[in-house]
């Protein structure tokens, strides 16, 4: 839960960057870089913003089961912590 948690504040932060940078920009529109006028395309639409969200948790899900195969201890570490 804590982990959700910390990861929507960063998804939080990241948003707020990118609307400030929009807002920065709003009149110079064409100097926006594709890949930030893209994303903001995205978290437009809820339907893409579900997905996106899907796709980065099931990413986060597969890299900390990467590191507790490779790190035994730090998995036990984890599970004492969540008791």
């Amino acid at each position: 839960m804590v982990k959700v948690l910390s990861f929507l504040a960063f998804l939080t932060l990241v948003v707020s960057v990118l609307v400030s940078y929009a807002q920065q920009s709003q009149d110079h529109h064409h100097r926006m870089s594709p890949q930030v006028h893209r994303c903001m395309k995205v978290m437009e639409d809820p339907k893409h913003m579900e997905e996106m969200m899907r796709y980065m948790m099931q990413e986060r899900r597969e890299m900390m089961k990467q590191m507790f195969e490779r790190n035994p201890d730090m998995k036990k570490m984890m599970e004492e912590m969540l008791r």
